[in-house]
């Protein structure tokens, strides 16, 4: 048993100076582009960011975000997103840290938050703390407000949008002025998002076997 038990210490030896030894460090990957941050499972979305894509409400805003599928869903046509498979009802979504809930089903409708005013939107990937909530299994968004830099401040942004004919589609106004004192600062906001119609192709008939809710269809 001595002998086995010294030729087994003495292959292992051997191995351990034959093969080559590698150091390997583990690092959070990160990276910036254009003020957009990524740290691991948490994306950072900059206002610069959603006023590149001329992003109106966090939907919009939400396709700066890898990983991000959205859709729409409902009879309201409500939208969503899902985040690595999880959807809407697994996602937590917050204002200033603070979790916003729908009480009715639970469902969101991301479209409805406005953004024009944001400083950042947070994307939490992954693990949450249990400080967010319950429905923070498929990760979290943090909508960031944006505070006055200066002792008077005030902005404003008007975007109309237009269909292939040019007529008036759509429009978004955004109305914003604060003041930042030594003990305290103020500011007020506001936001209006307006919509009038949607192109559809012109070989769309609407008739009633194309509607999937219709009372022909059911019968």
């Amino acid at each position: 048993f001595l002998v086995l038990l010294c030729m087994i210490l003495s292959s292992a030896n051997f191995c351990r100076a034959a093969l080559p030894t590698t150091n390997a460090t583990a690092s959070v990957r990160s990276w910036s582009l254009d003020e957009k941050n990524i740290r691991g499972n948490l994306l950072r979305i900059s206002q610069k960011d959603m006023l590149r894509i001329n992003a109106a409400n966090l939907w919009k805003a939400m396709t700066l975000a890898p990983g991000v599928m959205q859709y729409m869903t409902g009879l309201r046509n409500e939208s969503g997103i899902s985040i690595r498979g999880f959807r809407t009802s697994q996602i937590q979504v917050m204002m200033d840290g603070v979790p916003v809930y729908i009480p009715y089903d639970g469902n969101e409708d991301y479209s409805r938050y406005l953004v024009g005013d944001l400083e950042s939107i947070e994307v939490s990937k992954g693990y949450s703390s249990v400080h967010t909530g319950g429905n923070s299994l498929g990760g979290t968004i943090d909508m960031r407000s944006s505070r006055p830099k200066e002792r008077l401040e005030f902005s404003a942004r008007y975007v109309n949008y237009f269909d292939e004919r040019g007529e008036d589609m759509a429009r978004h106004v955004m109305l914003s002025a604060g003041t930042r004192q030594e003990l305290f600062y103020l500011k007020a906001t506001g936001l209006f998002d307006e919509k009038d119609f949607d192109r559809i192709a012109g070989s769309f008939d609407g008739s009633p076997e194309y509607a999937l809710y219709s009372p022909a269809h059911r019968n």
